[in-house]
C-alpha cells in the first residue's frame, strides 16, 4: 500500500479531488453498452429461472464484465489487502455458495458479533483472496477511486468522506437475489466461518 509519508494523498484535500476527478472520469469514460447492462442487471437477473444461487452466480459474472470496464478508474490492485481487513457483510446464501465452492464449512453456529474492522478475512492468505471467483458482493462493489489505497489502511479509513462508485442496480439485484433465497439477515464473514486462515 502506498502509506508513506510522502504519498500526496495523504493531505486529505489532495485525495478528495484525485477521487472526485476519478469519478467524473468514470461517469463520462464508461462505454454506453456497460451503462446499459448496469441499469438492465436487475431486470436480467429476475427474469432467469433456477435458484437463488444460480441467479447469485450470474450475478456474480454481470459485475465482472462491469468492474472490468471501472478497473482503469480506481485504485484497486492484486496485492492490495487493505479492504481484507474491514468488517465484510455477508448474506447465508453467500456462505452457503462459498461452502459449496470451497469444502470449508460454516462453523455450526455463528460465531458472537464482534468488532472485525481490522482483523483480516479469514480466506486472506499470503497476500492472495482464496475465495476471488466467489468473494462476497461487499467486497465485489468496494472499490477506491483515488489514486492510491493511503486512506483505505483499516487505521484511517473513516477519517474522510470520499466519493463511490454507486451501482444502484447491481445493488437492487442483489437484494432481489437475497429476498428470492429467503434469508435476509447478514453476518460478518468471521461470524460464518471464523477469524483463523481457512488456506495455508
Amino acid at each position: 500500500m502506498h502509506d508513506t509519508a510522502d504519498n500526496p494523498e495523504s493531505d486529505p484535500i489532495i485525495a478528495q479531488a484525485n477521487a472526485q476527478a476519478n469519478f467524473d472520469r468514470l461517469v463520462a469514460g464508461v462505454p454506453k453498452s456497460i451503462q446499459d447492462k448496469e441499469n438492465q442487471v436487475a431486470d436480467s437477473i429476475a427474469r432467469l429461472p433456477g435458484s437463488a444461487i444460480k441467479k447469485l452466480r450470474a450475478l456474480h459474472q454481470e459485475l465482472a464484465v462491469i468492474s472490468e470496464a471501472i478497473a482503469p478508474y480506481v485504485a484497486c490492485k492484486q496485492g492490495c489487502t487493505a479492504c481484507c481487513h474491514y468488517s465484510v457483510h455477508l448474506y447465508p446464501i453467500e456462505a452457503e455458495l462459498i461452502e459449496k465452492r470451497t469444502q470449508h464449512p460454516r462453523l455450526r453456529q455463528p460465531a458472537p458479533e464482534a468488532e472485525f474492522h481490522g482483523t483480516p478475512c479469514p480466506f486472506l492468505t499470503e497476500g492472495r483472496c482464496g475465495i476471488y471467483e466467489d468473494r462476497p458482493m461487499s467486497c465485489r462493489q468496494h472499490v477506491a477511486l483515488t489514486n492510491t489505497a493511503y486512506w483505505c489502511d483499516p487505521s484511517r479509513s473513516g477519517m474522510i468522506q470520499l466519493p463511490l462508485a454507486q451501482l444502484s442496480m447491481v445493488q437492487a439485484a442483489f437484494q432481489q437475489t437475497v429476498e428470492k433465497d429467503g434469508r435476509t439477515e447478514h453476518l460478518d464473514i468471521r461470524q460464518f466461518f471464523g477469524s483463523e486462515p481457512r488456506f495455508r
